[in-house]
């Protein structure tokens, strides 16, 4: 590891709402705990650093959750202070943040991009608000315009939109409105996930009860298809099987870090 750049994975388990179809480790409610999270967070950043025998050097970090943008920006800024002041940080590290749409400003966007932060990801899943609401996603599509518009202004060169297909009830034509609403947006990358129903979710829950219907998945099928073709005929490249990015230095070098088997820390809860 030590003669090899290394990828940093933080992550913030922190959320205004907890969707209906979430399983990963996260909390709501509980945002009286984010100072002292972030405290032990940077502790630990520190004794992993101390921990190795050679400083190591970091050419990607990639902050997730959660929504790690419901934490102030000072706190998310102290965050990449203590891994800058630990590490040796590449100068074109790729610095990546998940945000909601509705979790960020203008004002917001240009001090996380002062900060480092140089690549951001943004929730959007869907362009229908029956499939937002299905999600129990809080956020209009006039939010995802907003935010995508302020992240360019505020001088991000990478952008990701994160979308979600095989929702129950989703309609081919439905998916099909997304990935077109997506692709307007012209952001230089897209993720396509297949919802997957997992124990313990409100949405298996709702399965369970009769309240709505397990994902088709022949249709989740034609609608990843479907993805595919319309990516193409748009000229973004596919270069794993959930991720299009426009151009070669567009592709999340963080993900690749892990497809590729390569070294990577992870702090946090």
């Amino acid at each position: 590891m030590v003669n090899q750049d290394v990828s940093i994975y933080i992550h913030i388990p922190f959320c205004r709402r907890r969707c209906g179809y979430c399983d990963f480790n996260t909390f709501s409610g509980m945002d009286s705990y984010i100072e002292k999270y972030v405290d032990a967070l940077c502790q630990e950043v520190r004794t992993c650093a101390e921990a190795s025998a050679n400083p190591l050097s970091v050419h990607t970090i990639f902050l997730g959750g959660g929504t790690p943008t419901v934490l102030e920006t000072k706190q998310l800024d102290h965050v990449l202070s203590t891994i800058d002041a630990n590490f040796q940080l590449k100068n074109d590290a790729e610095i990546t943040l998940e945000a909601n749409p509705e979790t960020v400003s203008e004002q917001s966007l240009v001090a996380l991009r002062k900060a480092g932060f140089n690549r951001i990801s943004f929730g959007m899943q869907s362009a229908s608000r029956r499939d937002l609401q299905e999600l129990d996603r809080q956020h209009t599509n006039n939010s995802v315009r907003n935010a995508v518009g302020w992240s360019k202004t505020a001088g991000f060169e990478y952008i990701n939109l994160d979308l979600i297909y095989g929702i129950p009830g989703q309609t081919l034509k439905s998916w099909r409105k997304t990935l077109e609403f997506a692709l307007a947006l012209k952001v230089d990358h897209y993720s396509a996930y297949g919802l997957t129903v997992e124990d313990g979710t409100l949405l298996k829950s709702k399965i369970d009860a009769g309240l709505t219907k397990f994902p088709d998945q022949d249709l989740a099928g034609a609608m990843y298809e479907e993805c595919m073709q319309i990516m193409h005929d748009n000229h973004f490249h596919q270069y794993e099987i959930s991720n299009w990015a426009v151009k070669e230095s567009s592709r999340c070098r963080h993900n690749l870090q892990y497809w590729q088997y390569l070294p990577y820390l992870g702090f946090g809860a």
